[in-house]
């Protein structure tokens, strides 16, 4: 695998190894949770000669059968350097540069995003926002998706749920109750897991990895959301609070706080059936709504 992920960098992308492609060196780098399963991701980062940081991503699985989870990233990378094309955001990701499938072996090559992962506290979290924010803002200036009314996005979420039912049925008659009359808001892709593991920091520049969720939901706000519960789960309310109304603003959408906690729901939603479904069996509208309560008490 080493051997053909080398000869596809010196064949296909030679401008961005400047004649050093008989020297180039792989890295096997493992991530927390790599090797548990044969689904897992393999990261290799590739070293130009006497150089201590590398330049290029390999990403590949285990498995050939877990393909889909390397055509996933890459495509979900493309399509973030699509929108973000020619802007001062083009930097904030990686660049998808090259895929491999051949059938037996499956493989994809992408730029190194700078930096180191950090411990956020108060002070990182608050650049971090700002910068994703900025984010947010040049996509909604420049998108051509019309303004939704949430309630498209309600019926979105949870007919794509694979609950039951009368779960479904008890989940939009729950949101029925939420404060949500009259906000609409404009269909803006999210990265699908800005958390700490997958930001990095160098001299003041962020940049965020790990594409596997990118498109999960287009509903603005999720990706703040998921950061905030992550970064301190008994703070998430007063995070969103603090943050939304810049967020919102910079969208150019009205969004009033007595809104919010219907939106906080519809997030909490997302992350428990969509991005990462819970097991079915231990599943339920009820055990849902009583969760988030908890959260929002």
């Amino acid at each position: 695998m080493m051997q053909l992920i080398h000869k596809t960098i010196v064949d296909k992308l030679p401008d961005l190894i400047n004649g050093a492609g008989e020297s180039l060196e792989l890295l096997k780098y493992s991530t927390p949770t790599s090797g548990k399963s044969l689904n897992d991701k393999v990261i290799f980062f590739v070293f130009k000669p006497r150089e201590k940081v590398p330049f290029l991503c390999v990403k590949t699985v285990r498995s050939y059968d877990a393909r889909e989870i390397i055509i996933r990233n890459f495509d979900n990378l493309k399509k973030i350097n699509t929108l973000t094309a020619s802007s001062p955001y083009f930097d904030l990701f990686a660049q998808a540069l090259y895929l491999h499938d051949d059938g037996e072996n499956i493989f994809s090559i992408e730029t190194i995003c700078p930096g180191k992962r950090i411990k956020l506290n108060k002070k990182k979290l608050s650049f971090v926002v700002a910068e994703y924010i900025g984010f947010q803002e040049y996509l909604a200036k420049n998108s051509s998706e019309s303004v939704s009314d949430i309630k498209d996005f309600v019926k979105e979420i949870i007919s794509k749920s694979k609950l039951k039912e009368l779960d479904q049925q008890k989940l939009l008659q729950f949101t029925e109750t939420l404060p949500l009359d009259n906000v609409k808001l404009p269909r803006l892709i999210q990265h699908g897991d800005v958390t700490e593991d997958n930001i990095l920091l160098s001299k003041k520049r962020l940049c965020i990895i790990d594409y596997d969720f990118v498109g999960v939901t287009d509903l603005p706000g999720f990706d703040l959301f998921g950061l905030f519960s992550r970064f301190n789960q008994s703070e998430v309310k007063e995070l969103c609070y603090k943050y939304f109304p810049k967020y919102f603003s910079r969208i150019d959408v009205d969004v009033e706080s007595n809104k919010y906690k219907g939106l906080l729901f519809l997030y909490f939603l997302i992350e428990r059936i969509l991005r990462k479904p819970h097991p079915l069996e231990n599943e339920s509208a009820e055990k849902i709504i009583s969760d988030f309560k908890d959260m929002t008490i």
